[in-house]
């Protein structure tokens, strides 16, 4: 940015001239993904646990993605944002944790009938 200072004055002053540079960065955009809720085994994860927004336009790439079906126990999800204005924003990642609860296996005992 340049800028020139022309005094009121010019008998005893002269115009000045300076040159600024300014570095404008890329912002990281901010990501919001609440926890998700439990999930019994054998449910498939949907757009209900892989909801992350941002402040931005975006994209999301999800780890491990929609239609997986998780073993029992605690697994982190992970997100790769990129925005769609890859100009003035960075990519960005987010994680969150799920718990995958064991489903129960009833068993009946024959009903002797007489």
């Amino acid at each position: 940015m340049n800028t020139i200072f022309t005094p009121n004055d010019s008998v005893n002053y002269t115009q000045a001239y300076a040159t600024v540079l300014i570095n404008v960065t890329k912002v990281i955009p901010k990501i919001t993904w609440s926890k998700s809720h439990n999930i019994k085994q054998g449910t498939e994860l949907s757009n209900t646990q892989l909801d992350a927004t941002a402040s931005v336009p975006e994209t999301f790439v999800y780890n491990p993605p929609s239609g997986t079906v998780l073993s029992a126990g605690t697994h982190t999800l992970n997100t790769n944002f990129t925005s769609t204005d890859s100009t003035n924003y960075t990519p960005a990642s987010a994680s969150v944790s799920i718990n995958v609860a064991k489903t129960l296996t009833l068993i009946a005992e024959p009903v002797n009938v007489e």
